[in-house]
């Protein structure tokens, strides 16, 4: 008996994921920016009403819209200055690793580096469901410049 042929993807396929792709890209690009906006309101619009966020460094998990709210305007509200950009962004379908460096001044006017990584699982809209986040210093209080933490 002959092997069956295996499918290979086809190239309609392939440019539906390439467009998916770009089309998260945008979208997260907004969240990173109405975050650093502290437009806590605009940022919940990217949630689902069901979604939960899990914040790996503390171990909590805010799943009501009031807990994200909070849990939002603390990173939004946080800083004198923020800047929050994405490195990199890896769908695999309907989870997305969003890779991100925050830079920023403290309310106490310290300086911060933040690199980070959070799991998205968005819906079909692009919405997240589901998000777990962790990050690491990099060079706060010593220069983000020179950390390597500019970009």
């Amino acid at each position: 008996m002959a092997p069956e042929p295996q499918s290979r993807p086809s190239a309609v396929s392939g440019a539906a994921e390439a467009r998916r792709a770009s089309n998260l890209a945008s979208t997260l690009d907004g969240y990173c920016k109405s975050l650093a906006d502290g437009d806590v309101e605009r940022v919940l619009d990217f949630y689902r009403d069901d979604a939960i966020i899990v914040d790996l460094i503390r171990h909590r998990v805010f799943s009501s819209l009031e807990e994200r709210r909070e849990h939002l305007e603390e990173w939004a509200h946080g800083y004198q200055y923020l800047e929050l950009t994405q490195r990199e962004v890896l769908p695999a379908g309907d989870h997305v690793a969003l890779k991100w460096t925050l830079r920023g001044t403290t309310r106490d006017g310290e300086p911060v580096c933040l690199r980070g990584v959070d799991i998205l699982v968005v819906d079909r809209q692009g919405r997240i469901r589901g998000q777990w986040g962790t990050f690491h210093e990099v060079g706060a209080r010593s220069g983000c410049a020179r950390s390597g933490c500019a970009g």
